[in-house]
């Protein structure tokens, strides 16, 4: 269980479009099988697409629920079909010092940016990556919002996850 927070980044990144590394498939499939055993989540339920378009500044589609992933995850995509946000829930009981710790043992990071960035003031802890999706820990569960595409408007990923991800806590 203290590693299912340095392993679902790897989750999210199935979930969510993106494509792991050949070196990465066996550990993604070990991880999305240990950590999808428990109570399943309605993901989609986290968040609303009007929630979605008011940070993005896009309306998404209805979200497609994804329960094989974790403990529950939720795609939304634009009209013309192609990934806007994600979102993966999973459970955790690492502080943010162990996350850290088995992100480095598990060799997810050696540089600072590839280690991600902390982010006080959403939930327990949070940690952004510059590759799009922020990890926000609260209460024994973790939560990923994954940011496919630049909003609108000039608002940075980075911002608009961290918005998403304070109103996705809320409801877990």
């Amino acid at each position: 269980m203290a590693r299912a927070a340095t392993r679902i980044a790897a989750i999210a990144l199935v979930a969510c479009g993106g494509e792991p590394s050949a070196d990465d498939t066996a550990q993604l499939e070990s991880s999305v099988a240990s950590a999808g055993a428990g109570t399943t989540v309605a993901a989609c339920e986290l968040l609303t697409a009007e929630e979605i378009a008011a940070v993005m500044g896009t309306t998404p589609s209805q979200g497609a629920e994804r329960p094989d992933v974790g403990d529950g995850a939720c795609d939304w995509t634009r009209s013309d079909g192609r990934p806007l946000v994600g979102v993966v829930v999973s459970r955790t009981q690492d502080t943010y010092e162990e996350y850290m710790q088995n992100a480095r043992e598990q060799g997810m990071g050696s540089s600072a940016e590839e280690m991600g960035t902390r982010i006080d003031g959403v939930g327990d802890y949070a940690i952004w990556y510059s590759t799009g999706y922020l990890n926000a820990a609260q209460r024994g569960k973790l939560l990923v919002v994954w940011i496919h595409r630049d909003p609108a408007g000039g608002k940075a990923k980075q911002e608009a996850a961290i918005e998403l991800a304070r109103t996705g806590l809320q409801r877990l």
